[in-house]
């Protein structure tokens, strides 16, 4: 009996759904055929989402270190090559391994530009941060990628003598930010005794949805700075303010004085080289996100903070406080 054409429009469906679920199966199922890769890790290893700025990163980096530190079932830890370039530049004690472009081809990470990168399927094994922390598990033969923008100051600054070891700034970023300090600073602390420097790094741009978001509450403004460079110039022997922001015009028609220099730089590279000059503070005055809490962190010494602007304060504040850092709440408002 010759099959019929109804039968043979449903052999021809059902060949192309196995097809599909061949193709899709594939797809999630790491590539064994091929021969290892030369200096790439095989099987299981976890690396972090890289996404963000410079604070960002740097926060990733803590994260990932502490818990590969903490948990064996983190290792062998990577970082991923976009990190590495915006922190080896910078630092020059990093310890984790970066993942080679060779390998992320090979292990095809599913959220790099298609328009950029070959590759576009999952083979990474995906999920929060805070859930693995909580939860862990996940296959264990394949690679593990942690999303999100962690900042998990509670966990990693349990390891911070070790954790500051490898955020050493490169000796010639060192120099530069010292001898720009030196630079903005002459007129002010050229005379004995010597100046009190208090980094300042004021968020703008585009931090206001951000602070909506995540606090539902707005930018703190000229009031919240007033207040935090006087209680400064109560509490510290000569303070100069060295003023950074991502936006430079805002802060030049706001803060004045003749103890306040607008110390930061613009163009290509200005995030690394005005963290290095906060570095470089003995004290912080910060207002939103991870780049100046961070600076405020590689610089050491005590930070103001605003309190206030939100339903909650910014968690790295509490985070701060829960460490027993030395953190002072200012008054947004």
């Amino acid at each position: 009996m010759w099959p019929t054409w109804r039968h043979i429009r449903y052999t021809v469906v059902c060949l192309t759904m196995l097809g599909v679920c061949l193709v899709l199966w594939t797809s999630t199922v790491p590539d064994h055929s091929r021969p290892p890769e030369p200096g790439c890790p095989q099987g299981r290893f976890v690396t972090i989402n890289a996404g963000g700025r410079l604070g960002n990163k740097l926060c990733q980096y803590c994260s990932l270190w502490a818990l590969q530190r903490d948990s064996a079932a983190a290792r062998p830890a990577w970082i991923l090559p976009e990190m590495e370039r915006s922190l080896g530049s910078l630092f020059t004690g990093l310890q984790l391994p970066t993942l080679p472009a060779r390998c992320l081809e090979r292990h095809q990470v599913p959220w790099y530009d298609p328009i950029l990168h070959p590759w576009s399927s999952a083979a990474f094994w995906q999920v929060s941060y805070f859930q693995y922390v909580k939860a862990g598990g996940g296959p264990p033969h394949r690679p593990l990628l942690l999303l999100n923008n962690p900042c998990d100051m509670k966990h990693f600054d349990q390891h911070r003598t070790e954790l500051l070891e490898q955020l050493r700034l490169r000796p010639e970023v060192r120099d530069e930010a010292q001898r720009r300090l030196r630079l903005h600073t002459d007129v002010q602390c050229r005379r004995p005794p010597g100046c009190t420097f208090i980094g300042v790094h004021v968020r703008r741009t585009d931090y206001a949805k951000q602070v909506h978001l995540m606090y539902d509450g707005t930018l703190v403004g000229e009031a919240y700075l007033m207040r935090a460079l006087q209680l400064c110039r109560s509490r510290y022997r000569r303070p100069v303010f060295v003023v950074c922001s991502d936006n430079l015009a805002w802060v030049q028609q706001r803060l004045r004085g003749p103890d306040i220099v607008i110390a930061g730089s613009s163009g290509d590279g200005s995030a690394g080289r005005d963290m290095a000059l906060l570095a470089q503070c003995n004290h912080t005055v910060v207002t939103h996100g991870t780049y100046g809490y961070m600076s405020a962190y590689l610089a050491q010494g005590d930070v103001l903070a605003p309190t206030g602007f939100g339903r909650r304060d910014a968690f790295l504040a509490e985070a701060m406080t829960n460490r027993g850092l030395n953190i002072t709440a200012v008054q947004a408002f």
